[in-house]
């Protein structure tokens, strides 16, 4: 038996390698194993949302994934090859829009950060077994030489796909179903003169009937590269596609060029050259949840716990974020510093998302699959800018009735960005997400011109005390009005609101407070901070030293 780790995180796809990266930032050890010996060099997931482009500014890897990827400008309806319709990407909320970026881009850009702190993934190794107490969980791990060796740990998170050993040995039911309908996908060049940087949708009508659709969405690194996804006719299925009932998740054996064109020239009949076919695959798409993200000391994440349509870019992307959710409270929880019921949040918060996108992406698929070829897709939506945790237990706005005439972020709101922030002995501006960045809670207190000096004294006090109580795992700036003086107080950063955005954008009174959690969600909003509240809220996330 080995000596005991923190946290095993199995499976070294994006969330995985996101999660193991995530807990070492936290500051605490695990171990990832990974059962493939080389990272798939295809072309699977290809969507980056805003929000994820935010989660990776916080992780200082966000040049890395804008350098290698592809801003997307907009998505454009195709029916017959001729009558088109736009929509922009563009969204006027948000530090970054879209961006198209390869799934074994993604990998590699995560696997070299967390190579910048605690080394990499091991391959070849299988989890074959799971059992656990309530003080431990102990598992089998199967080595390429076909030894077994035993570890505990003291918490395992499940990051292995959709067919998760982590999830069969949990014994939880994958609730949901499979399309009947088999899909394909290709990997290739296409000639045509449609312009760069758009997602296309491919639409064909007979007689006013809808007759199939398909899309091609860009991939960077070549300027003729495209991801082309359709329905597969029965026809050009291997025989083992047609006569089996299972959910087959994909072949091993897709289309050929051949059959790639034939279906191109269907959708898009104005003409386009398919060639350089890089891969293939014949697939079914799948709509499941599971009934908990969490079981114990045992956790699911990504496309073990939910796997949905592949509209709008939704599933990495959930699955990237439920990493962002999870690592920080179970980090607190290895380090002794969460509050006893933390950890039960990742659940009652991912879940309901996970719920959400699986019905939304599951309803617009069955539009799609009954012809509605007119439907826009929810850009807004899909960037998930606007997904939320207002209804956690674990958020507080204080007082309560207040949030119904506030605007602003609330308790469970994404905290947005806001730049021209001016610090004293600083010649630039300063953004808010720089000084949000790391693995704390970040108090924001404001000031208004009136009394920078009055809430600067109670506002000392209240940083003074909380450093006391927590330590690094509290934050404290303090932001005043653009007409304020900055006041120069030893023990609390005070930055000035130059250019009033931080104003417009929390809308906050004088006096009022923002907690914002490490994963970039306001936690507790008060309308006026008092520091019995707060501190009776934090009693509920950490634990005091």
């Amino acid at each position: 038996m080995s000596e005991m780790m923190d946290v095993l995180v199995v499976g070294a796809g994006p969330v995985g390698l996101m999660t193991a990266a995530e807990l070492h930032r936290h500051g605490v050890r695990c171990r990832l194993i990974e059962r493939l010996l080389e990272p798939s060099p295809h072309c699977k997931a290809l969507g980056i949302t805003p929000r994820t482009l935010e989660v990776w500014d916080d992780l200082a890897i966000v040049h890395q994934a804008l350098t290698a990827g592809m801003g997307l400008r907009g998505l454009v309806n195709i029916a017959n090859g001729t009558d088109m319709e736009i929509s922009s990407a563009a969204l006027p909320e948000g530090a970054y829009g879209f961006l198209t970026l390869a799934q074994y881009d993604a990998e590699q850009i995560l696997a070299e950060h967390l190579g910048t702190l605690a080394g990499g993934a091991e391959r070849g190794v299988e989890l074959v077994s799971l059992a656990q107490t309530e003080d431990l969980v102990t598992v089998g791990l199967k080595h390429l030489d076909g030894s077994v060796e035993t570890v505990q740990a003291k918490y395992v998170v499940g990051c292995d796909g959709g067919r998760s050993a982590v999830r069969h040995a949990l014994d939880l039911h994958f609730e949901g179903e499979h399309y009947a309908q088999v899909f394909m996908l290709a990997d290739i060049d296409i000639d045509w003169t449609l312009e760069r940087g758009y997602g296309y949708k491919l639409a064909r009508i007979e007689k006013g009937e809808f007759r199939g659709a398909g899309a091609c969405i860009p991939v960077p690194g070549d300027s003729r590269r495209y991801r082309f996804s359709t329905v597969a006719p029965e026809e050009m299925l291997p025989q083992d596609l047609t006569t089996s009932g299972q959910a087959h998740w994909a072949s091993d054996e897709g289309p050929p060029l051949e059959a790639i064109q034939e279906m191109l020239d269907y959708l898009y009949p104005a003409g386009a050259k398919a060639s350089n076919l890089r891969w293939s695959s014949f697939y079914r798409i799948s709509h499941r949840l599971v009934p908990r993200y969490s079981l114990g000391r045992v956790f699911l994440a990504g496309d073990a716990a939910h796997l949905h349509p592949p509209l709008g870019g939704q599933g990495m992307n959930a699955g990237l974020q439920d990493a962002y959710n999870l690592a920080w409270k179970l980090a607190l929880a290895v380090r002794g510093r969460a509050a006893d019921k933390l950890l039960d949040s990742y659940h009652a918060e991912r879940h309901e998302i996970g719920r959400q996108i699986v019905e939304r992406t599951t309803a617009r698929m069955n539009r799609v699959m009954e012809g509605d070829v007119d439907e826009q897709e929810p850009l807004r939506e899909d960037s998930q800018l606007w997904l939320h945790y207002r209804d956690s237990p674990w958020v507080a706005n204080e007082p309560a009735d207040a949030a119904e005439r506030w605007a602003g972020p609330l308790a469970g709101d994404r905290a947005p960005d806001v730049t021209g922030l001016r610090r004293p002995y600083v010649r630039h501006d300063e953004r808010l997400f720089d000084l949000l960045r790391g693995p704390r809670h970040t108090l924001l207190l404001y000031s208004s011109e009136s009394s920078p000096v009055e809430d600067g004294e109670r506002f000392l006090a209240l940083a003074t005390e909380l450093r006391a109580r927590y330590g690094s795992l509290v934050q404290v700036l303090a932001i005043v009005h653009a007409d304020s003086d900055v006041l120069a107080l030893e023990g609390l950063p005070m930055l000035s609101d130059g250019r009033n955005e931080f104003a417009h954008v929390y809308v906050p009174q004088s006096g009022s407070g923002f907690l914002v959690r490490p994963d970039g969600y306001v936690g507790y909003r008060a309308e006026a901070i008092d520091h019995e509240r707060l501190f009776r809220y934090l009693a509920g996330v950490l634990r005091a030293s």
